[in-house]
């Protein structure tokens, strides 16, 4: 399991930054609230001027500590707004990569909550670099 102050992640960085009192531990907390961004005054919807994702979470590895994930979960809270989002996997070797080797989209569970249950077929990166968690689309389109 990667965990956040376990001496896996080197570091954590936000597009938009989280509320107050969110830390990156709630990135991995199954049972907190998980994160939490401000709505930007004069800004609605998921992209920025340059159609950028507004809202992405990035993850940075230590050099050969992460072989590859088995699987990312997502543990949506009561009243969460994320209804998809994807993640992308980037190696190592490319840290500074745009494009990565790994980009898999969420879908609804039965119970209307975002999941990415498998990576198929997919190569994954080996050792893993970095982590991007990208929301895609809210149940409110804020």
């Amino acid at each position: 399991m990667v965990t956040i102050d376990g001496g896996y992640v080197q570091s954590v960085s936000y597009t938009t930054q989280p509320v107050a009192g969110t830390n990156n531990v709630d990135l991995m907390d199954t049972t907190g609230n998980g994160v939490t961004f401000d709505q930007q005054p004069n800004f609605r919807g998921l992209v920025n001027e340059k159609n950028e994702p507004r809202y992405v979470i990035e993850m940075t590895f230590y050099p050969s500590v992460v072989v590859s994930p088995g699987s990312v979960t997502v543990n949506p809270i009561p009243g969460g707004n994320v209804k998809e989002f994807s993640v992308e996997l980037l190696p190592v070797s490319a840290p500074d990569q745009a494009n990565p080797i790994v980009s898999v989209t969420s879908h609804l569970d039965n119970n209307n909550k975002p999941l990415i249950d498998s990576f198929g077929n997919t190569q994954l990166p080996s050792p893993l670099g970095r982590l991007r968690f990208i929301v895609l689309e809210t149940f409110d389109s804020l």
